[in-house]
């Protein structure tokens, strides 16, 4: 299950205002963090590959505190960019004859 860990500033981007949000999950080796980008229009999310792992929360918290306007900058645009694999669990698009 995610957790927030800390809400950024808002960046904008082509003319759209974004909230990001720093979310993280346990795993083995300490907790792994991403950020999703809500946009204030209530348009389409973006989310970004895993950004980091930190040993702990505590350093989790540390990191998230220090993102820079110019890091989420590119952290939004890497996110605009991914490109998206359907669920093909969910039924999303493939060759299920191959």
């Amino acid at each position: 299950m995610a957790r927030l860990v800390a809400v950024t500033t808002q960046t904008a981007s082509g003319g759209r205002s974004y909230s990001g949000l720093v979310c993280a999950r346990r795993v083995d080796h300490g907790w792994e963090a991403w950020i999703e980008f809500v946009p204030a229009d209530g348009s389409s999310v973006f989310e970004t590959q895993p950004e980091t792992t930190q040993p702990n929360l505590e350093a989790l918290e540390h990191w998230a505190n220090g993102l820079t306007s110019v890091y989420l900058d590119r952290a939004l645009r890497r996110a605009m960019n991914a490109v998206r694999v359907p669920d093909l669990a969910a039924g999303g698009g493939g060759d299920a004859g191959l």
